[in-house]
């Protein structure tokens, strides 16, 4: 008891300097979405990734939105090349309707994922890299299915790639897609496949 106390306030106090990442607005920034899907609302429109952690395979439902428009276009790429989309695939530019997301970088929230899996388990998490840099990583289903039963319309989470100097990239996972308006949907690559180019 007294260690989950000595965690929880370390993690509070180091928070509390980082002010500028608690309470985000989704509400004014724009997030990318790169898909080889063709459509105007993302109506049923979800991924379903699968992972595997400590043995167990899991999946993972969703849609996920970076800031960064050059991850989202490595998506779309990765996408097009493993279906062939020969008419090319788009990102899309939205606006997320909601603030109400799951994110570590809120004490309480943070407190609540502790809470749920015990300090033991927090602690291997972040041993096995599945919290970096204080986020969860895509991966890491426990913080995804408390998300989903308290009711949040979505978790920030990490994601990487290779392509983008092997950081980490911000994402935001969204279960609903009400919480989606599409600005704008741009078509990429089709000229340039044709060129047989990649």
């Amino acid at each position: 008891m007294e260690l989950r106390k000595f965690i929880a306030t370390t993690i509070r106090e180091y928070l509390n300097e980082q002010k500028n990442v608690i309470n985000e607005n989704y509400h004014n920034k724009t997030f990318y979405h790169g898909s080889c899907k063709d459509f105007n609302r993302f109506e049923n429109i979800g991924n379903n990734a699968s992972t595997t952690m400590f043995g167990n395979k899991l999946s993972v439902q969703g849609n996920f939105f970076t800031k960064n428009r050059a991850f989202a276009e490595i998506f779309a790429k990765a996408a097009m090349k493993t279906l062939e989309a020969n008419d090319g695939c788009f990102i899309y530019s939205v606006k997320i309707l909601s603030n109400n997301i799951f994110d570590f970088t809120n004490v309480e929230h943070l407190e609540n994922f502790i809470q749920y899996v015990g300090v033991e388990k927090y602690e291997e998490f972040k041993e096995e890299e599945y919290i970096v840099d204080g986020l969860p990583t895509w991966d890491l289903y426990p913080a995804i299915e408390l998300a989903k039963k308290n009711s949040f319309d979505g978790i920030k989470l990490l994601e990487f790639s290779a392509d983008i100097s092997n950081k980490p990239i911000e994402s935001i996972l969204i279960f609903d897609t009400s919480n989606l308006k599409i600005i704008k949907k741009e078509k990429i690559w089709r000229k340039i496949r044709k060129l047989g180019i990649s």
